[in-house]
């Protein structure tokens, strides 16, 4: 019977992952605060100061020898050993949380499965009321969250310190060398928090565009969230961070990937992928070729440079590690997109940089009564879109049906929108009833007159302007509906 260790400051949180082992016929220990929680939702569990057997005594249960064997002296699966800790250490701010940090160590040195987050407990829940393990690429890229997470501690702890990276070349092969430098950090999506099952280290570019892709994809999961309550299976594809294929399914993950893929397939030949599902042996089958793409585009592979998503199987990473090339990335972070913040921004200048705060606005449609469901998604799928990429500045998106169509840039709101209809044209797509999304208001009604002459039927857009009246009866006039953004709320998101 294998056994589990749950010490939570939120007892709540493990709930359900406590649940599926219990039923699963793990053997459950907790702290006591954790007892009493998951006893009042009929969770047999074991205090573990009865488990060590001391009660009133200065030293804390889980830094017992005996826990201490448990976790790295005897073989995991024993029945002497605990085999998964689910602990959630307090914050700095708060004290300095040895025991914590200590009992995930513990785990790290004996090969156990550590998680310390509600999304990367939601991971191991799902795959153990699926198949009842918990397979070697999730436990790999737990076991990688966790040390960055160790090592963020103890590097806060020395006020500061950071962590320097070799990268593989700099932006340009002979800019070099090059590296990443990671400072202390509770961000779970930080660029040091994703392991790399690849065979080849990334370069600055993999990292510089997987950062923009993570934005995206973070404010859409967010946009979804505050909409519907839930996010669905999304993925995201692009070239040099910028998406170029956003999709979303509700049930079926291959449709995102899919939709994502078909946008502007030409566009994400050599690109970045993300999905916020884990990935199997058919979807990694289908992130690397396509007869589709044999028929229509004269080559079967995508040759897609960076896979980044929660976790994987091994037939997934077996599958995706066949090109050298490729950087097969892993964070559980990916799963809870809705749960992540936006990072402060700082751009090197010469002599400098420039700061300032994240752009942490969310679209919330949950009370835009104009819009179908389907249409908020639409919006949600335009809006990432056309605020996270950087085409020359006021982009402009495309998206029908749950899919992004396509993306364009400045240097004027004309141009932008002019190539996204373009770059939809070109591939084929049917625009007649879409929905498109602007990171800049409209100065005049050319760009507007572009969107509806093409098919467009909805859309969102700041509001502002000297001819915001004009713009907006414009679209009143073509019975476009669209959601004005406060006029505080620019794009510029890459400037």
């Amino acid at each position: 019977m294998p056994t589990a260790l749950f010490a939570l400051n939120d007892p709540d949180i493990g709930i359900s992952l406590a649940a599926t082992l219990a039923a699963r016929g793990w053997h459950l220990l907790a702290t006591a605060n954790v007892v009493a929680v998951l006893r009042q939702h009929g969770i047999v569990c074991t205090d573990i100061a009865d488990w060590v057997g001391i009660h009133d005594s200065p030293v804390v249960p889980t830094l017992h020898p005996k826990v201490e064997t448990a976790l790295s002296l005897v073989e995991a699966g024993s029945e002497s050993a605990i085999d998964l800790v689910f602990d959630q250490p307090y914050p700095l701010a708060v004290g300095m949380d040895i025991g914590g940090h200590t009992l995930l160590g513990l785990a790290l040195k004996g090969r156990r499965v550590a998680l310390t987050t509600t999304a990367e407990a939601a991971l191991v829940d799902q795959a153990i009321a699926m198949i009842g393990s918990v397979p070697p690429p999730l436990r790999d890229a737990l076991a990688a969250a966790t040390a960055a997470r160790l090592t963020a501690f103890y590097a806060d702890i020395r006020d500061g310190a950071e962590t320097v990276s070799e990268l593989a070349n700099g932006e340009n092969p002979y800019q070099i060398p090059a590296s990443l430098v990671s400072r202390p950090s509770a961000d779970p999506l930080a660029l040091s928090a994703f392991a790399n099952l690849g065979a080849t280290a990334p370069c600055y570019t993999n990292l510089a565009d997987l950062d923009g892709l993570i934005n995206a994809a973070v404010a859409l999961g967010r946009g979804f969230h505050a909409t519907f309550g839930s996010t669905p299976h999304v993925c995201l594809a692009a070239k040099h961070g910028n998406p170029c294929g956003i999709a979303i399914d509700a049930k079926d993950p291959m449709a995102a990937v899919e939709g994502a893929l078909w946008a502007e397939p030409i566009a994400i030949w050599g690109g970045e992928l993300l999905v916020n599902f884990p990935v199997d042996g058919s979807i990694a089958a289908a992130l690397t070729s396509s007869e589709r793409r044999r028929r229509e585009l004269g080559s079967a592979v995508w040759m897609l440079d960076v896979v980044a998503m929660p976790a994987c199987d091994a037939d997934a990473a077996k599958t995706l590690r066949r090109r050298t090339a490729r950087k097969v990335f892993i964070n559980p972070g990916l799963g809870a997109l809705a749960a992540a913040s936006m990072p402060a921004v700082a751009r090197s200048v010469r002599g400098g940089e420039l700061r300032q705060p994240g752009h942490d606005f969310v679209l919330d449609l949950s009370t835009a009564s104009a819009f179908s469901d389907a249409e908020k998604a639409d919006l949600l799928i335009a809006w990432a879109a056309a605020f996270f990429s950087f085409h020359g500045g006021n982009e402009v998106a495309i998206a029908k049906d749950g899919h992004l169509l396509a993306t364009g840039g400045g240097p004027s709101t004309v141009h932008a929108a002019r190539t996204a209809i373009d770059r939809a044209r070109a591939s084929g797509h049917d625009m007649t009833g879409s929905t498109f999304a602007a990171d800049a208001f409209f100065p005049f009604t050319d760009a507007p007159a572009l969107l509806a002459d093409a098919g467009c039927r909805r859309g969102a857009v700041p509001s502002g302007g000297v001819r915001f009246a004009e713009v907006a009866e414009f679209f009143a006039s073509r019975h476009i509906a669209v959601h004005f953004l406060p006029d505080d709320i620019r794009g510029f998101i890459r400037h």
